[in-house]
Parts: C-alpha cells; sequence; structure tokens
C-alpha cells in the first residue's frame, strides 16, 4: 500500500513539473546590425515562475536542446544548414545532464545561431527558440516543445552604408509591428502617444492612409487618378508629408492631450479630443473628431476634423 501509494505520488509530481513549464526568453548577446557570414550569439534564458519545481534535460550540445525558427518578413522560414542536418543524421552518444529550477529561478544559455543556419544571408528576420525539455530526440520529442519571445534580426552586406541602414530598418519596422484588438479612443490614445514620442512606425499603425489621402487637398486628386503603383508612390510621399509636422495636419506635434467622447457602433466609430502644442511661448489648445471604421476586427482612423476649442 505504501508503495502505491508513494508511485502515485511520484507522478503527481512528474505531471505537475509537465503542466508548469518554464517561460523561455531570448535575447542578443550583443545587440546590434550584423554583417553577413558575422557570429551572432543569442542568450536562452530558462525562468521557473511557478510555485513547483522543475526539472528538464539539458545536452551537453545545445542543438538537442534548443532549435530556432528563422523567419522572413514575407512569412518565408529559411532552411537549417546542411551541416546542421548532418549532425542530427549521424550515430553519436548524446550527453546530458538534470537541470532543476526552484520557484523564480533562472539560469541562461548562450547559444550560437550559426550553428543552425548559414548566415550568408541579408534582410530582417524574426528569431524564436524552440526548447526541447526532454531533447530533441526521437518522434515524441515535439509535443512537449516550449517556444520563446520572437527578437528581430537585421543582416546587411559587410560593405553596407549605415545611414541607409537605419533608414531601411525604419522602413521594415512598420512591417513587423501587430495591430492587436484596441477600442476606438485607445487607438487615438496609442496614435497621439506614438506622435509625441516621434515613433513614426507605431503612429501609422492604425491610420488608414488609403482613405485619409483621399480627403487631402494636395495628394487626394493625384492619389484618385494614379493606377496601383502610381498610388504606392503617392502614398509614400504622404507619409513623408504628414513626418513634416505641418500645423492642423493628424501628425502635427502635441505637448498634451485629453479624450472628451467616444461613439461607436458595430463598424464606425468617433471620438472627440483636446490636442494641445506648443505656439512658441504658449500653448494652442485645437478641438479634434478622429472617424474609424472597423477593418477585420480592429479599429483604424480613417479621418478628422480639427477646429478651435471656442467652437465647442
Amino acid at each position: 500500500m505504501k508503495k502505491t501509494i508513494l508511485f502515485i505520488l511520484c507522478a503527481l509530481f512528474t505531471i505537475s513539473a509537465y503542466s508548469q513549464p518554464v517561460s523561455v526568453n531570448i535575447e542578443f548577446t550583443h545587440p546590434k546590425i550584423f554583417k553577413t557570414n558575422e557570429e551572432i550569439y543569442i542568450d536562452v534564458k530558462l525562468s521557473n515562475k511557478e510555485e513547483a519545481p522543475y526539472s528538464s534535460l539539458m545536452a551537453q550540445d545545445k542543438r538537442y536542446s534548443f532549435d530556432f525558427e528563422l523567419t522572413s518578413l514575407q512569412n518565408k522560414q529559411q532552411k537549417h544548414s546542411a551541416e546542421y542536418t548532418n549532425f542530427f543524421n549521424r550515430v553519436q552518444p548524446v550527453f546530458h545532464s538534470v537541470v532543476r529550477l526552484d520557484e523564480n529561478e533562472g539560469y541562461t544559455y548562450r547559444v550560437l545561431l550559426n550553428d543552425y543556419f548559414d548566415m550568408n544571408i541579408t534582410g530582417q528576420y524574426i528569431v524564436k527558440c524552440i526548447y526541447y525539455p526532454e531533447m530533441k530526440l526521437g518522434k515524441t520529442a515535439d509535443e512537449q516543445i516550449i517556444k520563446s519571445n520572437s527578437i528581430t534580426l537585421n543582416i546587411r552586406p559587410a560593405d553596407s552604408d549605415e545611414r541607409i541602414i537605419q533608414e531601411q530598418i525604419a522602413a521594415e519596422q512598420e512591417k513587423i509591428l501587430i495591430m492587436e484588438k484596441k477600442a476606438p479612443d485607445e487607438v487615438v490614445d496609442y496614435m497621439l502617444r506614438a506622435r509625441m514620442n516621434s515613433e513614426w512606425e507605431k503612429f501609422f499603425l492604425y491610420i488608414d492612409l488609403d482613405k485619409m489621402i483621399n480627403s487631402d487637398i494636395t495628394f487626394g486628386k493625384r492619389y484618385k487618378k494614379a493606377d496601383s503603383d502610381k498610388q504606392q508612390e503617392i502614398l509614400k510621399e504622404y507619409k513623408e508629408y504628414l513626418k513634416k509636422d505641418k500645423i492642423n495636419e493628424i501628425s502635427y506635434l502635441p505637448v498634451k492631450f485629453e479624450i472628451i467622447k467616444t461613439e461607436y457602433t458595430a463598424g464606425s466609430g468617433k471620438v472627440d479630443a483636446f490636442v494641445m502644442f506648443r505656439e512658441h511661448d504658449y500653448i494652442d489648445k485645437k478641438y479634434y473628431t478622429y472617424y474609424l471604421k472597423k477593418q477585420d476586427d480592429k479599429w483604424k482612423i480613417t479621418n478628422y476634423t480639427v477646429s478651435n476649442t471656442s467652437e465647442h
């Protein structure tokens, strides 16, 4: 009877350990813009945030414990190198140890990304780590994997001009940001705070430029008459124009704002706000009304009006 109870307790402990897995967080050991074929080290941190202790196996060769996904902005996954593939096709002993993490305890491992991929590539990629608590052995290894956060990897040719690189990264960063479900007032709040911090990629994230440009006196007529390729060029011009901080534009730099009213139905919304601007030695206060439409279950700003506060 005692043996049966002991067996059940051990089984429960094992289940508890696996039902409360560690979190996996990755970051570059030396964050920067990397060059083609440069060594890229990544720190992988395992953390146990639960009350129960956590135990797993850790291979001496970290390729048995960690794998990586390397995905382009076009959502195309980079294939592992031939050396990595051949490594797993060899018959060889796998040396390992048992790692135990108590509550709030963590441990960091340093891994070379070049051990997984040929780094004779250029562009921007999303990197994610896959942790194998029981090591990457056998057909059941994928059943207990734990995935990490994502980080952005920038690789440029060795002779690239640094200024051009920074401009390209700023443009590519806009593609990486992912829209979240936000209420109309939260969308306006997000947009205004991004502008106050000069975070342009975030500022444009919830603005439907295709809709807004049609109401613009300077760009609207040209945009409507242009073909699709030309429209993309005009949109780029429009974005650069908005970055010039023109008075009464949606992108005019605010110093403070206050959202005062929000109205919305199933597909349309309206947000009224007082927006304050610094004009030489005084603060000017304007009344903005932002109009939003719901697209794919997410709100985007499609137009706006601005007036003096004395009119409200």
